[in-house]
């Protein structure tokens, strides 16, 4: 299959079982890290005043628990080295573009009154701990004026099922405790973005007394594993890398043009919302990639990934989604109803072919089904 006629062959996607349901999308809130949220302690602990600061995450656990002598002491040491007592209070997130599994850990708030232990679990490689702090808010979990948590753990499950492995994209964000925000201007900054590659089971505290358990939902543990395919798709930008060079900084620094999606922890975001935060990251790695970076390679299949997220669809008329095919990283820009054709593309002089997919007014099936029709989508396509 080699041109529009024969694609113009297949069923119309936009005609693909409405009932699909859409997929959805997720931010996930990181506590600022000097090294790239790489899995190790900082390198130098006793300069990040962020991570402490009152717009951390998760909310002043860093602050209250955080053993600074016994960080500086450790400073770049791998958290998968460190004994329980050492680990550090950041684990929930400094292991999000990490490559080892890390021990993560949470103490039981003090208004348990002793009804619970710090309870420990493994944070595998590409991970950190999300919550959803909107849904532990709404208006359904007041029962006669006071706080039901059972509903407030049903909430949580409801967020955490609607995430599909691989579908779903997850973008991580710092909140106003990092160092591009401004006390009179105050500023979200987005780190990176993957594909969610699973979600764990919930977590509960040790120990639980009957009296906790009954009256909190079992000691749940306000943090759940969403665990991401990076780094073979999905990018890190590389601010640890520009730490001194501020210049180079504001080139390529992502602040999200809309911050709602950029609040109460963690998220869901419509297909529109996530096309919006990807075009924006598009830009950043053209600017990386004038810069000379070679932190990540830019034009690999593992940026590629923003081509062709599966279950996408859009309220847009028609919107384009992007391809890195052959090192090719521009959207395409010429629209088509037709949902799936050949483009020729170049960059430097080389051309290739490159299966550009174009997001409809309607739910889009998932891409296994184009896969399965155009054998050449499962590699580069060159």
């Amino acid at each position: 299959m080699s041109s529009v006629e024969d694609l113009s062959k297949l069923e119309d996607p936009v005609l693909h079982d409405e009932r699909e349901v859409m997929t959805v999308h997720l931010t996930a809130r990181i506590a600022w890290h000097d090294n790239g949220w790489d899995g190790r302690i900082c390198e130098h602990p006793e300069l990040n005043s962020y991570c402490v600061g009152c717009q951390s995450y998760p909310g002043d656990v860093i602050a209250r628990e955080r053993q600074i002598t016994q960080e500086i002491a450790n400073a770049g040491r791998p958290i998968s080295d460190l004994k329980s007592s050492e680990l550090p209070p950041c684990v929930y997130s400094a292991n999000a573009f990490g490559p080892d599994t890390i021990r993560g850990y949470s103490n039981p708030p003090d208004f348990f009154f002793d009804g619970a232990s710090r309870s420990e679990w493994d944070i595998p490689p590409a991970t950190t701990c999300v919550w959803p702090y909107e849904a532990m808010y709404s208006e359904d979990v007041y029962e006669n004026g006071k706080l039901d948590n059972n509903r407030r753990s049903e909430n949580a499950d409801a967020f955490f099922e609607s995430i599909e492995a691989v579908n779903s994209l997850i973008f991580y964000y710092a909140n106003y405790s990092n160092p591009f925000s401004e006390e009179e201007n105050p500023r979200y900054v987005l780190v990176g973005v993957s594909r969610v590659k699973n979600v764990s089971d919930r977590l509960l505290y040790d120990d639980v007394s009957d009296d906790i358990s009954e009256r909190f939902a079992g000691g749940m543990i306000w943090g759940r594993n969403v665990t991401s395919l990076y780094p073979d798709e999905g990018l890190r930008l590389p601010y640890h890398l520009y730490r001194d060079d501020p210049e180079a900084l504001n080139k390529f620094v992502i602040y999200p043009d809309n911050p709602r999606t950029c609040k109460y922890g963690a998220r869901l975001l419509t297909n529109d919302d996530a096309i919006g935060l990807l075009e924006q990251f598009l830009g950043s790695i053209r600017e990386l990639k004038a810069l000379g970076d070679e932190s990540e390679n830019w034009s690999s299949e593992s940026a590629g990934f923003l081509v062709a997220l599966p279950s996408f669809g859009t309220s847009a008329v028609c919107t384009p989604v992007y391809s890195t095919s052959c090192g090719f990283l521009e959207p395409i820009r010429q629209p088509t109803m037709l949902g799936v054709s050949w483009q020729k593309v170049s960059q430097k002089k080389r051309t290739s072919s490159s299966l550009t997919l174009w997001i409809t007014m309607s739910r889009w099936r998932p891409m296994a089904s184009w896969e399965s029709r155009c054998p050449s989508w499962q590699g580069s396509g060159c």
